[in-house]
């Protein structure tokens, strides 16, 4: 599937551009159209080589998703439910404005499965390493209760207070540390280089 970028205006005639996922420009023109869009201009993006999708394949570290990546997707899903934007779209929407690739790739991939008739929840559950397992679920019973924008925005809340308190027990660990790290060093240095200088000089004088 093709990715263009796409110039068009909305109902009150404001400038709208960004990209989208297609076969054709005509498929992206008829998305366009179902979102109220009208297209002005719609052009191919020229795709990342081989070797720089290999790179990120081989280097997944690097682009690690992290909570705070959940959180904002949480925060912006909600809103766009909320809205009344279709579930395929508000993805596309957030998998154009996203910037790690891992991330990107998920989202894509879920917009995919979504726009085949499958329900969100078991369409990011194809994505464990993305999307906790606790998460999935969730938003299997939101979908069932029609209630996802709450359901995403308690799962946003209950993440925000995790990571928040991992970075309080992060905070009081951090003296202890530094100071078991200080003294370990400090005896390492008189056992490797003070202890066999004195030995050294006390052997000299026979004592």
């Amino acid at each position: 599937m093709a990715e263009f970028h796409f110039q068009g205006r909305d109902n009150q005639g404001q400038l709208i551009q960004g990209n989208r996922e297609g076969e054709t420009a005509a498929i992206v023109a008829s998305l366009l159209n179902a979102e109220g869009i009208i297209p002005i201009q719609i052009n191919p993006i020229k795709m990342r080589n081989t070797a720089s999708l290999q790179w990120e394949t081989a280097l997944p570290f690097l682009n690690k998703i992290t909570t705070t990546d959940i959180i904002m997707f949480c925060r912006q899903m909600g809103s766009l439910y909320k809205a009344g934007v279709p579930l395929n779209i508000a993805i596309l929407r957030l998998a154009e404005a996203a910037r790690n690739p891992r991330f990107i790739t998920a989202l894509k991939g879920i917009y995919q499965l979504l726009s085949n008739g499958k329900p969100l929840a078991s369409a990011m559950q194809n994505y464990p390493a993305v999307f906790p397992f606790f998460m999935v679920q969730l938003i299997r019973v939101g979908e069932t209760s029609a209630q996802l924008d709450v359901i995403f925005q308690q799962i946003a809340e209950y993440l925000e207070l995790q990571d928040n308190n991992l970075k309080r027990i992060k905070t009081v660990f951090r003296y202890p540390l530094l100071v078991i790290t200080s003294i370990t060093i400090g005896l390492i240095i008189i056992n490797v280089f003070v202890m066999p200088a004195f030995a050294k000089f006390y052997s000299s004088l026979h004592a």
